[in-house]
């Protein structure tokens, strides 16, 4: 079994009979939440600057949710001996090929503790910053963002690029228009959904996430419960961005 002072833990510690797949959480403030069949579990992981550098680049492993083309990173993990096993790739080279590998992280259970409000504001910030991380490499991969709680079909924000006459274009969409300082007041017909189109600039990325973590929090979501799912490129072209026919609608300066 994994003690405190095992902070390096292999594949050989995980018990197969104790083992289980996880959806993970972002890790925010040296804690990450994971669940398993809908039962959330929150921990402190001890490298967490390790599991940090990982984050949000694609390094690691996805599992498909049943709206196709829909991924969420996961784990392997050991409830007895408190032990996350993620798969890694990591590209060769610029002209290709991938290394697979492994990491272990050892876990604590968290206590159950009510964030301050400057807590929550530093693990909101946290999560911002992995939101460009990611934005960055899923855009590179061809991918769009959806951005929420943990259930796939409630409140989300999705994050995008697109063309339009030649023209790559910036999109963030949330379902349902959030009430919240940073998006603009829905007209009637944008309750259901309302989009901001604009020219592609990167340094849109952290304004994106900052209107992002603004609907999380408009909607109750916890920041340990803000969770990224990668969409494949199809997704984008016919699924949540193409909502309210966005290549008719202006776009910004």
């Amino acid at each position: 079994m994994t003690t405190d002072n095992q902070l390096d833990p292999t594949i050989d510690d995980l018990d197969p009979e104790t083992s289980v797949v996880v959806t993970l959480g972002s890790p925010l403030g040296g804690r990450i939440r994971t669940w398993n069949d809908d039962v959330a579990q929150t921990w402190i992981v001890e490298d967490v600057e390790h599991l940090e550098r990982l984050w949000a680049t694609g390094a690691i492993g996805t599992a498909s949710l049943q709206q196709a083309g829909h991924h969420r990173d996961v784990g392997v993990l050991d409830t007895a001996n408190h032990i996350l096993c993620v798969t890694t790739t990591t590209p060769i080279s610029k002209f290709g090929g991938l290394i697979e590998g492994h990491e272990h992280f050892a876990l604590k259970p968290a206590p159950s503790t009510k964030l301050t409000k400057n807590a929550r504001k530093q693990r909101w910030e946290a999560f911002e910053d992995f939101l460009v991380t990611a934005t960055s490499h899923a855009f590179d991969r061809g991918e769009t963002l959806v951005i929420g709680g943990p259930d796939p079909d409630g409140p989300s924000v999705t994050i995008g690029q697109m063309y339009r006459s030649s023209r790559r274009i910036w999109a963030i969409s949330a379902a349902p228009a959030p009430f919240a300082e940073l998006w603009p007041v829905p007209r009637p017909d944008e309750r259901d959904r309302v989009t901001t189109l604009a020219k592609f600039n990167p340094m849109l990325a952290l304004h994106t996430a900052m209107r992002t973590t603004d609907a999380l929090r408009s909607w109750g979501v916890d920041p340990y419960d803000a969770t990224i799912t990668y969409v494949q490129p199809i997704e984008m072209i016919t699924g949540r961005l193409s909502a309210h026919s966005l290549l008719d609608d202006p776009v910004e300066a």
